[in-house]
């Protein structure tokens, strides 16, 4: 159905965002303020966004983690110049999933996007593509727009 359909694209996508070769160096202190800065962008632009009328649509709601994750991407390009993949990329290659720092910002992040979206976690945590080398891959549920994978 919809949602075999949705999580094939969504698979797709990861994996071309993985093939992608990152020539960014990023450090810590960046790569936080950046995520600091994702879920800051995540409640401004998406607070005032009834969701609930969007629940009789399933395959709507399962693409919204993906929009949402889409153009938080495209503000944090425009404001630091790196990609979604750099992010990921560095995250991956410095082991950064593995400090508590990261984690506790990519918790933050999960819990800002599910405090927004009224749906079920674990289909969020499935109807998005992750971040680069997510493993709140999945989008901003599967795929946390920075997860390790």
């Amino acid at each position: 159905g919809n949602y075999d359909l949705v999580m094939m694209q969504t698979s797709m996508v990861q994996i071309l965002k993985d093939s992608v070769e990152s020539t960014v160096d990023l450090n810590l202190d960046l790569f936080t303020e950046i995520m600091t800065c994702s879920t800051d962008l995540i409640e401004k632009e998406f607070k005032n966004i009834n969701f609930m009328e969007m629940m009789s649509d399933p395959t709507l709601m399962m693409t919204l983690p993906h929009i949402m994750q889409c153009k938080v991407n495209d503000k944090i390009y425009e404001k630091y110049n790196v990609e979604e993949e750099d992010l990921s990329q560095n995250m991956k290659k410095k082991k950064w999933h593995e400090k508590q720092e990261v984690k506790d910002l990519m918790d933050r992040l999960a819990q800002k996007m599910m405090s927004i979206l009224p749906m079920d976690p674990a289909m969020m945590m499935g109807g998005m593509g992750g971040m680069p080398g997510g493993d709140m891959s999945g989008g901003f549920g599967g795929q946390l727009p920075f997860g390790p994978k």
